[in-house]
């Protein structure tokens, strides 16, 4: 006998366990450092405050180099508005007031990725603890940039567009999922993808099924849901147009041009870049293992990973043991996930070749039965039965598409629409990985990871008959994956903390009330040095006195500038990084490049025992009286 309200408190529960995995892979990173881009946000933000209608209307410095307003931004300001209302809310700068108001995001994702997931797998529960829990999305749910907002808005719109293309929607799906779609096109213009991916789903089930054309209302009302981030970018564009007097995106495909993100080297980078993410920050990489690999795959991929270590033997002498066994690893564990991705596809392609080539045929096989003459009798007896045959035929086959597209998981399938939904979200990614961004990053492939994980648990669940073991397995690789993906957040933890404890040390020791602190840097080491009141030396500049300090990193994108002679600075030190935890996650030495390729090309890596961090510290001797060379753009 069932207590009243028992089944609601049952339904709720799995979300209510989904909100405490969130807390305990957030809360302890709430201190954390404001760290890689999330400097560019608040400043963005600091100009909403002041200018509300127009956030990118003040000159940015960037790498050294000054533009004369951030318009040409890639992305829009949606994360800066949320940002200005939070210090205007709080009028706190304190990271952990920032780190707290962003949690919306990661339960917004599990939320409704737990939706998400029943249309493809019996253990949802366990696939939306793998998405909060997986090593890109853990890290990257510790900072202020885009990357986890955009993905939570992705799933949740998706999660509300799928049951108003299937017909279970309620008018809060409707509200819901528009919101959520134009949230994310207020964020980045890679949510075009998202509009395409919808667009095809409808195509793809519509043809699947044999579905007539749906009513008229319901048909342009998903077609006005379709158009809301399509208009909303039309007009602020335009809107930029008048009052910067340009087309803003000019700009921003003339700076990637710069960057020659469409080489054939950079592409080939990339390329290995996603593949290394996919084997190391998606799920732990055994947990890859034993839910993608077979037995003869097994072997394969192991002798790839022996394989792996022969360029280094050959070509790359600087790699320490550490370093090719991780890229052993990684590009073993992340070909193997490919490997199944791409028989995924090669199923779905088999199986629109048997539902649409042989079912058509069938049918063109029975209207010829229908069309035939009459018997010789005249009585048409056979006719009527070819008829019927070919009636009964359509209504099972209509069946029979309407089972599996309602209800997949009942039948051990998914539907033809749904999995096709997959493979087209994993390889747009894919695409949007290797020509909308001019370096590889993990932060990059991060969209990719929910199909990724679906993919898992299914397999998991196609291979294991016994359900008890089968639920271990899954949650076995959900422990796995959220303690090796703690141990690589505390690496970047540690990593942001090194620049705020530095900024602030370097501060203290050479303020003094008639000289300027001069930087060049990026990330969070310039916002806390700019805090303290230092100011940063573009490559042109000219304005540094004798006596001022001039402050350069060695792996926070420092830059050239007028003062790098020693005719003009003399270095008073060089400020070691001491950092014990060996995980890194930017690192020349170690070739660790988690949100860039120019560190590494390992998304992360292990101390090689070098000194992968330093800060030089200079005085200017005299002024620069040298010429000035022409300043340079960013496109």
């Amino acid at each position: 006998m069932e207590l009243p309200g028992q089944e609601s408190v049952l339904r709720l529960s799995p979300r209510f366990l989904l909100i405490i995995v969130v807390l305990c892979g957030s809360l302890p990173f709430v201190h954390q450092a404001f760290h890689i881009d999330d400097r560019i946000y608040l400043e963005v933000a600091d100009n909403i405050l002041n200018k509300p209608l127009f956030p990118y209307d003040y000159s940015p410095i960037f790498e050294g180099l000054i533009t004369p307003d951030a318009a040409s931004h890639s992305h829009l300001p949606l994360i800066s508005y949320y940002l200005a209302l939070i210090r205007l809310v709080t009028g706190s700068q304190k990271e952990w007031v920032y780190h707290l108001a962003f949690l919306v995001f990661p339960l917004l994702a599990a939320m409704g990725f737990y939706d998400l997931a029943q249309r493809y797998v019996r253990f949802r529960l366990a696939a939306a603890c793998l998405l909060v829990v997986s090593p890109v999305f853990l890290v990257l749910s510790h900072t202020l940039m885009t990357d986890v907002p955009l993905l939570a808005l992705w799933i949740f719109s998706l999660s509300r567009f799928l049951r108003i293309a299937n017909g279970e929607a309620s008018t809060p799906d409707w509200v819901l999922c528009g919101l959520s779609l134009l949230a994310a096109g207020f964020i980045s213009l890679i949510s075009a993808g998202l509009i395409l991916l919808m667009s095809a789903y409808l195509l793809i089930k519509r043809r699947e099924t044999g579905e007539q054309t749906a009513a008229l209302p319901t048909t342009l009302a998903i077609a006005c849901l379709l158009a809301l981030p399509v208009l909303f970018w039309l007009l602020w564009y335009l809107r930029a147009y008048f009052h910067y007097d340009r087309l803003v995106l000019i700009n921003t495909f003339l700076h990637m041009s710069k960057r020659e993100a469409l080489s054939w080297d950079l592409m080939g980078l990339k390329a290995l870049s996603f593949v290394l993410n996919l084997g190391a920050t998606f799920l732990f990489p055994l947990a890859l293992w034993y839910g993608f690999a077979r037995r003869f795959s097994v072997r394969v991929f192991l002798l790839i990973s022996f394989l792996s270590f022969v360029p280094f033997y050959i070509w790359f002498t600087d790699w320490s043991w550490k370093a090719m066994f991780l890229f052993a690893l990684f590009f073993s564990s992340g070909l193997l996930a490919l490997w199944h991705v791409l028989s995924r596809c090669g199923a779905v392609v088999t199986s629109c070749f048997r539902d649409v080539v042989l079912s058509g045929f069938r049918d063109l096989m029975l209207s010829w039965g229908e069309l035939r003459p009459t018997g010789r009798d005249g009585s048409g007896e056979s006719d009527r039965a070819s008829t019927c045959a070919a009636a009964r035929y359509r209504e099972s086959t209509t069946a029979r598409q309407h089972h599996g597209t309602t209800a997949p998981q009942q039948q051990g399938t998914t539907a033809l629409h749904d999995q096709a939904l997959l493979l087209l979200w994993f390889f747009g990614i894919l695409l949007s990985y290797l020509f909308a961004y001019y370096s590889g990053s993990v932060r990059y492939s991060l969209l990719a990871l929910p199909p990724l994980l679906l993919w898992w648990v299914a397999a998991l669940e196609r291979r294991v008959k016994e359900p008890y073991f089968l639920r271990n397995l899954i949650w076995f690789g959900v422990i796995l994956t959220g303690f090796y993906s703690l141990a690589v957040g505390y690496g970047d933890y540690r990593f942001a903390g090194v620049y705020r404890s530095a900024a602030r040390e370097i501060s203290s020791q050479y303020s003094q009330p008639a000289r300027t602190i001069w930087f060049t840097a990026e990330w969070g080491f310039r916002y806390y040095l700019e805090k303290a009141g230092a100011k940063p030396l573009t490559r042109t500049q000219r304005g540094a006195r004798p006596g001022d300090i001039i402050v350069k990193p060695y792996v926070a994108s420092p830059w050239v500038t007028l003062y790098d002679g020693d005719e003009d600075t003399q270095l008073l030190e060089q400020r070691y990084v001491s950092m014990k935890y060996p995980i890194r996650v930017l690192d020349f030495f170690s070739h660790a490049g988690f949100y860039s390729t120019g560190w590494g090309i390992l998304p992360f890596s292990l101390s090689t025992g070098e000194r992968w961090e330093w800060f030089n510290v200079f005085r200017v001797t005299r002024e620069y009286e040298g010429p000035i060379p022409e300043p340079e753009r960013h496109y």
